[in-house]
């Protein structure tokens, strides 16, 4: 057996694990996940529900594509843009003494501390991601049954559904976070 094939496998399905948790817990509890975006005091607090639709949304698909394992070196590539970008803001936040806050990582259920070990953490989660850039995604990725795909029973009926499920996945858990987004909106108003 491959050892790197399978290290890029175990890669593969712990990022899209995590992301796929991590955005279900901030769709879920949307509001919570705006509110901590307007914590770190970055940008104007308008942005903030934007923000909140747009990270949960390529957190969700950046999943799916890992845990399919389609194009996964595009999916890797968003993953560590995500990564870097959210290990910025956890520094930022501390450079300017900002302890106190919560990254918003995992919801209002798991949460925690900015501070430096999410930083490790995230270095750590950017270099797996880094790893499937370079190399792919491993064992079981649909990127290596390509040849498989042109004209099987898969190509045209398998892959159609699956991606459908999976479309049909980010689009409700979308909605519910633009439902909530806009409770809070008339809240807000009031």
């Amino acid at each position: 057996m491959d050892f790197q094939a399978l290290l890029l496998t175990v890669f593969r399905f712990l990022l899209g694990s995590i992301f796929l948790v991590s955005s279900v817990s901030k769709a879920n509890d949307a509001r919570h996940f705006v509110n901590t975006l307007v914590s770190f005091k970055l940008f104007p607090t308008s942005w903030a529900q934007p923000f909140t639709v747009i990270i949960i949304g390529m957190e969700l698909i950046v999943a799916a594509l890992l845990l399919m394992g389609w194009q996964s070196r595009i999916a890797a590539s968003l993953c560590g843009f995500l990564l870097l970008i959210f290990t910025v803001v956890i520094c930022l936040s501390l450079m300017r003494g900002y302890t106190d806050l919560e990254c918003g990582c995992f919801g209002s259920r798991h949460a925690r501390k900015v501070n430096f070990n999410a930083v490790g953490r995230n270095i750590f989660f950017l270099v797996m991601a880094l790893c499937i850039m370079l190399w792919g995604g491993g064992f079981w990725a649909l990127d290596n049954y390509s040849f498989v795909w042109k004209k099987s029973f898969a190509s045209e009926v398998f892959l159609p559904i699956a991606l459908a499920c999976v479309g049909i996945l980010i689009l409700t858990l979308l909605v519910r976070c633009l439902y909530f987004l806009l409770q809070l909106m008339r809240l807000e108003e009031r």
